[in-house]
């Protein structure tokens, strides 16, 4: 289902929304401005009873890439995929995690990265779970290891475990 609205400012609203065979949803807003630059997109996800689980905002860096900026995550694993399909039928690489992007998430235990990152903002896991696991898949080595380095200098806790998965 696509449903299309004017916002404030003349902005347009998209939204595209798929529900599966048990309930579960997943919808996807793009807000475009009045003269056509994307200015957000947010991914939310329902379990079968309609109650939020994720909502993941981005905002574009350049072209066609992304930053995830803010996640709101009422369950313990979470997934950064590589690309996110926006509601424009625009395909978008996640290059970035934002300063803050999962502040206080404190149930947070397991976030699986899928590729590598250009950069990790300041505090980006400020207040997640002490014994929390990341682990970033399709990557080399290189990737991983220079992945790894921004996780840690965005000020990571040494609790965590950063772990590269083939």
């Amino acid at each position: 289902m696509v449903t299309t609205e004017t916002g404030k400012k003349g902005e347009v609203i998209e939204t595209t929304a798929v529900t599966d065979e048990k309930g579960a949803s997943t919808s996807n807003t793009v807000k475009v401005s009045a003269t056509g630059v994307v200015k957000s997109i947010v991914v939310e996800i329902k379990n079968n009873k309609g109650k939020v689980t994720e909502k993941d905002t981005y905002k574009p860096v350049s072209g066609e890439k992304v930053a995830l900026v803010s996640v709101d995550v009422v369950k313990k694993a979470l997934e950064i995929p590589a690309k996110i399909e926006a509601a424009d039928g625009k395909t978008y690489k996640v290059t970035k995690i934002a300063k803050g992007a999962f502040a206080e998430n404190k149930k947070l235990k397991n976030i699986t990265i899928v590729g590598a990152l250009k950069s990790v903002g300041h505090h980006a896991f400020y207040g997640i779970a002490k014994n929390a696991v990341i682990v970033i898949t399709n990557v080399t080595k290189k990737e991983f290891e220079a992945t790894k380095k921004k996780l840690v200098a965005s000020g990571l806790p040494s609790s965590v475990k950063i772990v590269r998965k083939k």
